[in-house]
């Protein structure tokens, strides 16, 4: 299975030409910091309160909100500085951005038109982030929940909605109910009757669960995935089937969910072909792969016996999970050449993206740069490649495979068709980026 390994990195081959991505070098499992694992649902606690008590904060709210809004850059910025100064809680600041159905834009989008506002309001969206990360994230309250579904007809939907809410962060203790033999008929009952009503955003989790390599865990994640309806997880159900030691009970479930996902002729495709449409979905940035205003975004896995996230900059999200379902499609065909270059673009682009000050968890430290990749691929790649950036209007893409096909090759490369008898040389000479005509 391909989730249980982190990362996989391009190596030439030069006996053949081709830049093949390999399963030679896989990312240090456990050297970055992971999510913790779940805590055991426990009965106590207590809820978090939906209603923020300090007026003094909501006024201040209110007003920096309707100032921004009118573009009065003093108003807001005074109302801006006297929240921070306030020291709010980030679940109160959270909770009152929830009830604002446009903070997030304003704070984000209009503030960054009005000057000396943004570096502000960047500090309430962090406040924002929190809060919210911590208000659905929190283990016990996800833990309480679970035990909720065994309920009545009451405890269960009100327990279903909040889980719900808490999105792909309930699914590892839900598939941990699933995987423990402890667990009774009604509590495995009760979650897998949950699992479908889950939204896209917790799809990627469950398509990481399906490497767990428990019957139990698999079949209902699978039966969900179906009905969730979202194609992002077609490659990772059709690589359960390359198992010749699943049960049938597995494989059926798999099956069904593969044609509800991509069809009875898509469910056809090779691992390869479903992964590497996949990595277009997301290096094109679909709408629907694209994660929210929150200025996070989580990448999940399968390590150590459990479910885990590397939580990265939002700007990367779509960037990593290309490279990872590039990665995906060469180890199951090593001659899907397509792949090769979409991983290096998407590589290309993830280091360009990549906001100053922070890191990417899912990579190693001493992890090479993509020059280091495109100085050692073949001009047929890096001329693919020079296609992808120059498709996307990306010139961090684009210059970047013209720089390598010149050092590597000489000029005269840059004018060499593509399989499609395309020259991006060409197009470049048409491009909206001056350094790159």
């Amino acid at each position: 299975m391909f989730m249980n390994k982190r990362f996989a990195v391009v190596t030439p081959l030069v006996a053949s030409v081709f830049l093949a991505v390999s399963a030679v070098t896989v990312l240090a499992q456990n050297a970055t910091t992971k999510a913790s694992k779940p805590e055991a649902a426990t009965a106590t606690g207590t809820a978090q309160s939906d209603d923020v008590a300090n007026e003094k904060l909501v006024d201040l709210w209110e007003n920096m909100l309707h100032n921004v809004r009118i573009a009065r850059g003093d108003l807001a910025k005074s109302y801006a500085q006297a929240i921070l100064d306030l020291k709010p809680k980030a679940h109160d600041v959270y909770l009152l951005s929830v009830k604002s159905t446009d903070a997030l834009s304003v704070l984000k989008d209009q503030a960054a038109k009005i000057e000396g506002v943004k570096t502000l309001t960047d500090q309430i969206l962090k406040l924002i982030e929190t809060g919210y990360q911590d208000d659905r994230s929190n283990p016990d309250q996800i833990g309480r929940s679970i035990i909720a579904l065994g309920g009545g007809a009451d405890s269960f939907e009100n327990a279903s909605k909040r889980l719900i809410i808490s999105g792909e962060y309930a699914i590892p203790q839900m598939v941990q109910v699933l995987a423990d033999p402890q667990s009774t008929r009604i509590q495995k009952e009760r979650v897998a009757s949950v699992l479908p009503r889950f939204s896209r955003e917790s799809v990627n989790a469950m398509a990481a669960a399906l490497s767990s390599g428990n019957p139990a865990v698999m079949d209902e994640v699978a039966r969900a995935l179906g009905q969730i309806g979202y194609r992002q997880a077609a490659p990772y159900l059709k690589a359960v089937l390359a198992n010749p030691n699943i049960l049938d009970s597995t494989k059926k479930a798999v099956q069904t969910a593969l044609v509800q996902l991509v069809g009875k002729e898509g469910a056809e495709q090779s691992v390869a072909q479903l992964a590497y449409a996949a990595a277009l979905d997301y290096y094109n940035n679909d709408q629907s792969l694209v994660p929210g205003l929150q200025t996070t975004a989580n990448v999940w896995s399968w390590q150590n016996e459990r479910l885990t996230y590397d939580r990265v900059p939002r700007e990367i999200y779509t960037d990593i999970y290309a490279m990872q379902l590039s990665a995906m499609a060469l180890q199951a065909d090593p001659k899907f050449y397509p792949a090769m270059a979409l991983w290096l673009a998407a590589d290309f682009r993830r280091e360009a993206d990549l906001p100053n000050g922070a890191a990417d968890p899912t990579m190693p430290a001493n992890m090479p740069s993509a020059r280091f990749f495109a100085l050692a691929s073949p001009p047929e790649i890096l001329q693919s490649v020079l296609a992808n950036g120059m498709k996307i209007k990306n010139s961090a893409v684009t210059l970047g495979a013209m720089e390598a096909l010149v050092r590597t090759q000489g000029a005269k490369s840059l004018a060499q068709p593509v399989a499609n008898g395309a020259q991006p040389l060409v197009e470049a000479l048409r491009y909206n980026d001056r350094q790159v005509r």
